[in-house]
């Protein structure tokens, strides 16, 4: 007997991970959850409503629907962990604060308005239909959009932030570690401050990166974009109509295709087999290779 293959188990870890998937080069393609492990959680009951949690509570879809009214405390240490199918409805404006995990094994359905708040070491996944409810961070350790369908997303200081698969109309992310956007609809990206940002098949209606962000952008649609003070941008395979570039900012084009961009206030541009109809130069400099540009301004 020859053995074939060898297999290790592996055991899920108390608090969510994410796995980033990356080829050799750290082109991310994808970012996944690998969820948390799934002991001594008790089955919270939905006749009274939610309010301040301790330890871990798992909600049924079959007790559906559970509320949350006013303000709800998810402290540091406990979770609140809801199954596929489950139904919440925000009553009073709630707003539930999670200081430690909320977590969405599968699509849920969010009615009303409300939001969900991440702050010290928090962590919040969230999957499925929360049009009403806004999407907040203070601090928190991730928060994870997978599939989901939101309104308004507004973190601040969380160390990663994902958004995969996802409608949104309004999106701001400042001063987060790294964040991943894939494979969304978003209507206003808003990215400030960030170490680290790669969007990968998103379209976009609006664009903006400032305070010296990082952002690589792979094969997605802008219609509006810009960057400014300072920040460090890259477009790859992606099409853009409009994009300026404005104090101090580095701007790295590779196939791609620009209607029309702008480069002021020390900006520098640097092109790689890429197609721009038109480009404005102000106080800046500008780098073409292999690439074609229909209309110089200066």
């Amino acid at each position: 007997m020859k053995s074939i293959g060898t297999g290790t188990e592996i055991k899920l870890p108390e608090l969510p991970q994410i796995a980033i998937l990356s080829d050799t080069f750290g082109n991310v393609s994808d970012v996944l959850c690998v969820p948390p492990l799934l002991e001594k959680v008790d089955i919270l009951d939905s006749q009274t409503p939610i309010n301040n949690i301790s330890g871990k509570k798992f909600l049924l879809s079959s007790k559906s629907p559970y509320r949350i009214m006013g303000k709800v405390l998810l402290p540091s240490s406990n979770a609140l962990i809801l199954e596929d199918g489950v139904t919440v409805i925000n009553a009073l404006n709630s707003d539930l604060n999670v200081k430690g995990i909320f977590f969405s094994t599968g699509p849920v359905n969010i009615f009303g308005p409300g939001s969900i708040t991440v702050s010290e070491k928090g962590i919040a996944y969230l999957e499925g239909n929360a049009i009403e409810t806004d999407v907040n961070g203070n601090g928190g350790a991730l928060v994870f959009l997978n599939g989901a369908k939101v309104d308004d997303v507004n973190v601040a200081q969380t160390n990663f932030v994902v958004i995969r698969n996802t409608h949104a109309k309004n999106v701001k992310i400042s001063s987060a570690y790294a964040a991943y956007i894939i494979d969304s609809q978003i209507e206003n990206l808003d990215i400030q401050n960030c170490r680290q940002v790669i969007i990968n098949n998103v379209n976009a209606t609006k664009f903006n990166a400032s305070i010296m962000s990082k952002v690589i952008t792979y094969s997605s649609d802008l219609i509006d974009a810009t960057a400014s003070d300072f920040s460090e941008i890259n477009f790859v395979s992606s099409t853009i109509s409009n994009f300026g570039t404005t104090r101090g900012t580095v701007a790295k084009i590779k196939d791609s295709h620009i209607s029309s961009v702008s480069v002021e206030d020390y900006s520098v541009l640097y092109t790689f087999k890429s197609s721009i109809g038109k480009l404005k130069s102000v106080n800046s400099k500008y780098y073409t290779l292999s690439s074609q540009v229909s209309k110089i301004e200066k």
